[in-house]
């Protein structure tokens, strides 16, 4: 997809790379910028990544430019590993594809890790079945 975009370019990628360069700043406000970015959590990271609108920006190269940068902040790959950010992105949609009162219960305590996430889908089910269980007893038991 890179390539496909660096050949619809309408001016050289120097070019676009001297404008982001220039748009980002001193180094002094990277280091500070990147400092307030990581007291974020990576839950607020990845909102921000995926609640970004085009309309939000000038035009495509800075919705692009953007985005870019919303997901480094997210998934920092500097820091880690691609099996790292495998297990963030299999996160983000192994949580997208739940019930959401299996959801919102797995979300009250936190899972960081998707097989955490899968224990707590689990233990949800588990706990689930064994009311249904409970109830049918009473039932029963109101009928003998």
């Amino acid at each position: 997809a890179v390539i496909a975009v660096t050949k619809q370019r309408s001016f050289p990628l120097s070019q676009e790379a001297q404008s982001v360069k220039s748009d980002s700043g001193s180094s002094d406000e990277q280091a500070s910028e990147a400092e307030a970015t990581e007291s974020i959590s990576p839950e607020c990271q990845r909102q921000r990544f995926r609640q970004f609108g085009y309309e939000e920006a000038e035009g495509p190269w800075e919705a692009y430019c953007q985005l870019r940068k919303f997901c480094h902040q997210w998934l920092m790959p500097e820091r880690h590993t691609k099996e790292e950010i495998l297990e963030l992105v299999i996160l983000e949609q192994f949580l997208a594809i739940l019930p959401p009162e299996m959801l919102s219960w797995i979300r009250e305590r936190d899972s960081e890790s998707c097989f955490h996430a899968v224990a707590l889908a689990e233990h949800f089910l588990l706990r689930q079945r064994e009311a249904q269980r409970q109830d049918q007893q009473v039932f029963s038991s109101q009928w003998s």
